[in-house]
């Protein structure tokens, strides 16, 4: 059939590639030798009649100098996904993409003066040059296509194979996300500092236009309003540094998406749970879809925060530790140490300390990876890509469910915060990484109705999650 897409190229699952009819990847760079002058008619005219000198632009879809790639590739893999740390603690890195090409004909040969993106004189294939991959999905009614971005940046190299055979070459391109530039602003210190009672919302703005970032708007992905206060700043360090450190201070979470909207949550996301928009596994009486190939639960040693000692600059150390957990755990302190934090008081540190405690004094079990593979159902009609793309990091939540047959039943809400997205000729998988919805801050005895109550009717003792262990907490 006609694909009903508004690009032209790309590479669906047919025969070669196992992920369905129903969704096709683009793989596009910016390659085009430029902007064309043209005399006489023309779609892009401005005027009723032709017969005129315009500007127009030569491409694909919208315009642009855009190549499509996809039908010469080998393997694509994208990775936006965040540092290791497990929970809070983990944040953002820049979005990666490896790319392998067939070239038997080196036509992506950075050495190569014939190849048809030799440009007056040097190659276009070089580090700099925009890249992107983005995927449409069948809508619902298989009359269009949905679209959704996965990777937008910069070649950082295009690698080629030199191979006398010429069946055997092939070249590797990679390229990086919009935060490599943010890495790479890098200004002056200031003489006098600035911002002093900004507000997390306050301080990303000031950053945002004092480094000019223009990729993309920045919103906040929760409606929370948080009392963070921040100290005046010389805005010495570079803007990727200086937006994780407004984060640190807000202990909440910062996402750069690929189209370069900068997306942030404050500290009350962690205390409330996301509409589910996805249920994935295997479960009697749950609408699931059974796509899971694997998951990987955390260590719990990576979480666990029974003692934190923490200052401002020019303030006082403010401690918290969790006596029971630390006795739990053979009366060793489990720390985090801060000098460095931002924040406007001493009373907002101690604030900062008691909550980090709070949430992970006691780290809950929780799943941080799952492995997708969204065509194992073979389906033609796009519903289980539209879903699993679909779903927004932090913002959904994703239901994971698993009834074995000799064991306990698995059933946990959980937030994506990282995706890795692996396409050849074998299949797509997609690995997410994982942190659980709603972090609960402590176990307390509750008297009466409650969620948590395993019995029909409340009004007795029972041993639930909810609040916070104030007792627990000790400055």
């Amino acid at each position: 059939m006609t694909w009903p897409g508004t690009q032209v190229g790309g590479a669906d699952g047919g025969p070669a590639h196992p992920w369905g009819t129903s969704v096709r990847v683009f793989v596009q760079a910016g390659l085009a030798a430029g902007r064309n002058w043209h005399m006489g008619p023309h779609p892009q005219d401005a005027l009723d009649a032709g017969n005129v000198m315009g500007h127009v632009t030569e491409g694909t879809g919208s315009g642009g100098l855009w190549v499509d790639l996809a039908c010469d590739c080998i393997s694509v893999e994208v990775d936006d996904g965040a540092t290791s740390s497990a929970g809070i603690f983990a944040r953002d890195e820049a979005a990666t993409l490896d790319v392998l090409v067939y070239d038997p004909q080196r036509l992506y040969d950075p050495l190569n003066s014939a190849s048809p993106y030799w440009y007056k004189g040097k190659s276009r294939l070089t580090a700099g040059t925009p890249l992107r991959v983005f995927v449409e999905v069948l809508n619902a009614a298989g009359t269009g296509v949905v679209s959704y971005t996965l990777f937008n940046g910069t070649a950082d190299r295009w690698m080629a194979q030199i191979e006398p055979v010429s069946q055997e070459r092939r070249t590797r391109i990679t390229a990086t996300g919009a935060i490599k530039a943010m890495v790479a602003q890098d200004y002056a210190e200031l003489a006098s500092p600035v911002g002093d009672g900004d507000t997390t919302a306050q301080r990303l703005a000031r950053l945002v236009s004092y480094f000019n970032y223009t990729q993309g708007p920045l919103v906040q992905g929760d409606s929370g309003v948080s009392g963070v206060t921040l100290q005046g700043s010389t805005l010495a360090q570079s803007m990727w540094e200086m937006l994780n450190r407004c984060i640190d201070d807000e202990l909440g979470y910062l996402h750069v998406l690929p189209n370069g909207t900068i997306r942030w949550w404050s500290r009350n996301t962690w205390f409330s749970l996301p509409p589910t928009a996805l249920t994935v596994g295997c479960k009697p009486g749950v609408s699931a879809f059974d796509i899971v190939t694997d998951t990987t639960m955390g260590a719990a040693d990576e979480q666990l925060r029974n003692a934190v000692y923490a200052a401002r600059a020019g303030g006082t150390q403010q401690v918290a530790k969790s006596q029971p957990s630390i006795a739990a755990h053979g009366g060793i302190e489990s720390t985090l140490n801060r000098t460095d934090l931002g924040l406007r008081d001493d009373a907002q540190v101690a604030t900062w300390a008691g909550q980090i405690v709070m949430l992970y004094a006691y780290p809950q079990p929780a799943p941080v990876s799952l492995s997708l593979l969204p065509a194992v159902h073979g389906e033609t009609d796009g519903h289980i890509w539209r879903a699993v793309l679909g779903t927004r990091f932090i913002d959904d939540g994703v239901r994971l469910v698993w009834t074995p047959t000799d064991s306990a039943a698995l059933d946990q809400v959980l937030r994506v915060y990282g995706a890795k997205h692996t396409i050849d000729a074998n299949g797509w998988r997609i690995d997410w990484s994982l942190i659980p919805a709603q972090l609960t801050p402590g176990n307390v005895w509750h008297m009466g109705p409650h969620p948590f109550d395993r019995l029909d009717s409340g009004n007795v003792m029972g041993f639930v999650k909810t609040g916070a262990l104030a007792q627990e907490v000790a400055a």
